[in-house]
């Protein structure tokens, strides 16, 4: 994965966490949902080690480590 972008949208009932993903240096995307909640929720990070990109997003009740490859 070359590009990443990540963000949290609301509803009006739940917030989603999606993820654009590019593998051509921003040529194209697809689009990944990656999770959904009802509770409070805090910013989505992304974190990097070498190759590997995750996001990490913290609800009211979890904390998801999403592995974004």
């Amino acid at each position: 994965i070359c590009l990443v972008i990540v963000w949290r949208s609301f509803d009006g009932e739940y917030t989603h966490l999606r993820a654009w993903l590019s593998a051509d240096d921003g040529q194209s995307f697809r689009l990944r949902e990656l999770h959904r909640t009802s509770t409070e929720n805090d910013q989505p990070r992304l974190v990097t080690q070498g190759d590997r990109v995750v996001v990490i997003w913290r609800t009211e009740h979890e904390t998801y480590v999403e592995d974004l490859r």
